[in-house]
């Protein structure tokens, strides 16, 4: 009964016939709706002389819910859009906070490698890492006797005659002294004239 109440009585007039509604929709509304199919069906009656109210009232009705049903194609159309809209929007939003934590690892980085290259500037780098120091203690026993060298050493003649004189103080001569001046064969053929 309360819920009567609260419903709107609207009386219209469609056609010549009145009516007595009762809605939800405000008086304004309804007689708004009403008036729109008052004029369709007249405007079907004035098209086609042989139709009657009844017919020109039935095409209206068919009319309508012919636009009301494709109508909901088109509705049902936009939200399956709307969803996949949605769906890619959030795909976007998931790959842009992604993006948004690997720019921030890069601007790490940049920084890091900003320091790394001022204190290369400024002669205070230290690499962090460094290679573990090879084991250089070996055992006794497995020492390796450090290596002789084949360089001859060089031979002690006299200035003179290419032996010990007493008296002649030594002198030290190497064999690049001689390079320029004699061969191999001529020192020898020297010395043993000398001799």
């Amino acid at each position: 009964m309360g819920e009567e109440e609260k419903k709107n009585k609207v009386r219209l007039k469609i056609c010549g016939s009145q009516f007595l509604i009762t809605a939800d929709e405000s008086q304004q509304y309804i007689q708004k709706i009403a008036g729109i199919v008052d004029k369709r069906i007249k405007h079907l009656a004035d098209s086609d002389p042989k139709l009657s109210v009844q017919m020109a009232t039935i095409v209206a009705a068919l009319n309508y819910c012919d636009q009301l049903e494709k109508e909901k194609v088109i509705t049902r159309e936009l939200i399956k859009k709307t969803d996949d809209c949605e769906s890619i929007a959030r795909d976007a939003t998931m790959q842009l906070n992604k993006l948004l934590v690997e720019n921030q690892q890069l601007k790490e980085e940049k920084a890091g490698l900003h320091r790394v290259i001022a204190e290369l500037k400024a002669g205070t780098y230290v690499e962090e890492t460094s290679k573990p120091e090879a084991n250089t203690a070996v055992a006794d026993n497995h020492t390796k006797p450090a290596p002789t060298s084949t360089k001859a050493a060089p031979t002690k003649l006299n200035s003179v005659t290419g032996q010990k004189a007493s008296g002649v103080q030594d002198r030290l001569f190497t064999r690049d002294e001689f390079a320029d001046v004699v061969t191999d064969e001529e020192l020898m053929n020297l010395l043993n004239e000398k001799s």
